[in-house]
């Protein structure tokens, strides 16, 4: 059912209660003390509306959290103390100006909080967070990019432009962990808006790359042998940075489908 899950306190759902009909797909979960957050392509659970997002309190019932994503699906949630990011390709959350793509909505009832407001300009595939920043990995047309927007107020902080989707992010031993479709990273922002391969000098690295918190381009460069790409990049803290794909080969070994690198 789902993609990923971001961890957080939580106390434990009776299992057997927990049994929900949704009329879609779930792509993402995140929890936050007494509740787990849901996201991704559906509008009812148990046949009450719901905008693609939703939220469930530790017996399992369906809460009273109704934000509405509109014109698109929600590809990631990260709930935190001061609200839950929502991420994904849609127009707007609740039809608020200012809440394309990225945004931050409370976790009561699901209004948007206002003052954040990404400069987000593609589909936003999954996003991480930091102490000051949240961190987008973005895809579509012309090639995808990493970014750090403020958590503060959104403000765009720095932007490495990739010549594919980035689709998986992480972070690991304090430094970034991109995976997705591309085969190289650009070393200016500029690439062709239709196919997107870098304007200019670039670095080879294949579907999976590391970055430092403040978009500096690291060393690290298994290259898998895969066409569709690095699907899912996790850290698993002291044994490290796990990746999932549909490669043979990662590092120069024997590799099937999820390498891990210390």
């Amino acid at each position: 059912m789902d993609r990923r899950r971001h961890a957080g306190r939580f106390e434990a759902i009776e299992v057997e209660r927990f049994r929900h009909r949704i009329d879609g797909t779930v792509t993402s979960l995140s929890t936050h003390r007494k509740r787990l957050y849901v996201g991704g392509s559906f509008t009812t659970v148990d046949q009450r509306r719901r905008g693609q997002l939703a939220a469930f309190d530790r017996r399992g019932t369906l809460a009273r959290w109704t934000p509405v994503a509109r014109k698109g699906a929600v590809h990631d949630v990260v709930a935190t103390t001061s609200g839950v990011y929502v991420a994904g390709n849609f127009n707007a959350v609740n039809g608020v100006a200012g809440s394309r793509r990225l945004a931050l909505v409370d976790r009561s009832r699901g209004a948007v909080i206002p003052g954040f407001d990404p400069p987000v300009d593609k589909p936003v595939l999954e996003i991480a967070l930091t102490g000051s920043s949240v961190l987008a990995a973005a895809g579509g047309t012309g090639g995808g990019y990493v970014a750090a927007f403020a958590r503060a107020d959104g403000g765009q902080t720095w932007l490495r432009r990739f010549d594919g989707d980035v689709a998986a992010l992480a972070i690991h031993g304090g430094d970034i962990y991109a995976g997705g479709h591309f085969d190289a990273v650009c070393d200016v922002d500029e690439a062709d808006p239709v196919n997107g391969d870098c304007l200019g000098s670039q670095q080879t690295r294949r579907k999976v790359a590391a970055l430092t918190t403040t978009g500096t381009l690291l060393p690290f460069n298994p290259g898998p042998d895969s066409v569709r790409g690095v699907m899912s990049v996790h850290s698993l803290d002291a044994l490290g940075v796990a990746l999932g794909g549909d490669f043979t080969t990662a590092g120069g070994q024997p590799q099937l489908r999820m390498a891990l690198f210390p």
